[in-house]
Order: structure tokens, then sequence, then C-alpha cells
């Protein structure tokens, strides 16, 4: 038999198999509520098979997790449209070009794989490939400032964590190595307050704006 569409495309899941072991498996129901016919219980095996096979290929994630997630789809999806500006903060001119010897570092990164020159924005190879993702990146933060989370956190009410809630210090052993410190507050979004996104928006600019101007003494 000849080897399916998705097969040839992802690559078949095992010897003398022609699919790629990639479809969703969809739920098994029984014909009994006691158990499973012999029949049914064959499929079961074969599913947890295709399951498995599926999670080493997919992050350990299964197809059908990925379809519940949406992040697999087989909706007529509108065409990507990437055309927006990126934000003054991550501009081309903002990149490091030359090596900051501050960091400990004694020389930019190769590309490597056969690509030529170093991990900088000037390359046209790095830029042309970073490019898409800043444009995302700033899609999203300009529009952070409708969600309450974003809110919270440029704005929102600090509380105090309760002492029987904080692990033991760990500064309390000076010869144990670096740990995480926990926080000893936690944001909350503003109680009771009413408020507008123009005045989470432009709190956030003015944050862009001090960044900007901190850094480089960009106009």
């Amino acid at each position: 038999m000849a080897v399916s569409q998705m097969g040839l495309k992802y690559g078949v899941w095992g010897n003398d198999h022609i699919h790629s072991g990639l479809t969703p498996i969809d739920s098994l129901f029984p014909t009994s509520v006691n158990r499973l016919s012999p029949d049914e219980r064959l499929l079961q095996q074969l599913n947890k098979r295709h399951e498995e096979y599926q999670k080493t290929q997919l992050y350990q994630f299964t197809t059908r997790e990925l379809v519940d997630l949406d992040a697999i789809s087989s909706r007529s999806l509108k065409s990507p449209d990437l055309s927006n500006y990126t934000h003054r903060i991550m501009a081309y001119r903002r990149w490091e070009t030359n090596v900051d010897f501050l960091s400990g570092r004694t020389g930019l990164y190769p590309i490597g794989n056969g690509y030529p020159g170093d991990w900088v924005a000037t390359n046209p190879i790095v830029w042309t490939a970073i490019l898409p993702c800043l444009q995302l990146a700033t899609r999203m933060i300009m529009n952070f400032h409708m969600l309450p989370w974003f809110d919270a956190l440029l704005k929102g009410d600090t509380r105090p964590v309760a002492g029987n809630r904080l692990p033991p210090s760990p500064l309390a052993n000076p010869s144990s190595a670096p740990v995480f410190i926990p926080p000893k507050s936690t944001l909350h979004t503003r109680d009771g307050q009413s408020y507008t996104f123009a005045e989470t928006e432009n709190e956030r600019d003015e944050i862009f704006k001090y960044m900007i101007s901190a850094k480089l003494h960009l106009q």
C-alpha cells in the first residue's frame, strides 16, 4: 500500500506503516459499561501506542491535546499580516553591534550551521529572522494596557505575603548556594478603583520613554 499524504509529509511512525501516526485520537466509547470487548481493548492499546509516539514528536503533547489547546486548528484562519511597525524600544539602531566586554564576553557569537556572520541585528540574515518576532511583540505590548494583570503590574495594589506562607530564609545559612528568594509582597488589581485603559496606556508609554532615553538618549 502507498504511504499516506501525511506520511509522506511528516514521515511514517514505524516500520511497515503507511501513516504519520499524528492524527488526533478520538475518545473510546465502550459499548458496555462493565468491560471492554476484545476489539475495544485492542483499539485502546493501539491508541495508547499512537499517543506515546505523538508525545515523542510533539514535546510530550498528544495531537488531541494540541487541538484542545487550539494550537492546531482545522479552521480557515485569516492570513498572517505583519505589516505593522516595530516599537522604538526594539528599533534596529538599539541592538548590540559590538561586544560589551563588561558582560565578560570576548567576542560576538557566530551564527554557525553554514550561515555567515555573527548574531547581531546588523547582519541581514539575523534581522530578517527576528523582525517578525519584533512585530508580534510590538502588537502585544501595544495592547497590554487593556489586560487587568498589566494594570496590576503598573498601578496595582501591593499586599504583604503572610509570614506563614514564606519559606525559611536562605540567608540563614550563608554557606548555602544562591537560591530563589520568594517575594514578600504580591500585586493585585486596583480594588474598587475606577480607571480607564488610557490611564494604563499612558503609564506604559512613560516607562518606555524613560527606558529609551536612559539607554541611548534617543528622541
